[in-house]
């Protein structure tokens, strides 16, 4: 087990009761208790990491399903990310 550190939690009565009913039926102690069903949500809704393909294809997926669309020549114009069409981000390089 990692190293613990501690810290204290406020709990409505009704919820301490009821973890510490789940630790004795467990034979664990109420901290042991809050950390599994702590860890147990944790991996329900912590996000799963992708790479990055899998994150542009998804990206492209909820586009299509939003029907995003952009000008015809983006991959092809490169005015739209160097030149006159370009947004004017601060950290562009400024060629006047």
């Amino acid at each position: 087990m990692s190293n613990l550190i501690r810290t204290q939690i406020l709990f409505p009565a009704d919820v301490l009761t009821d973890l510490r009913l789940m630790a004795v039926e467990r034979e664990w102690g109420l901290s042991e208790t809050v950390r599994n069903l702590v860890r147990e949500k944790i991996k329900k809704v912590k996000p799963k990491k992708i790479n990055g393909a899998e994150a542009m294809l998804k990206m492209a997926a909820w586009a299509k399903k939003h029907k995003v669309t952009g000008p015809p020549d983006l991959s092809t114009n490169d005015e739209y990310l160097y030149g006159k069409l370009a947004p004017d981000y601060p950290l562009r390089d400024k060629k006047k």
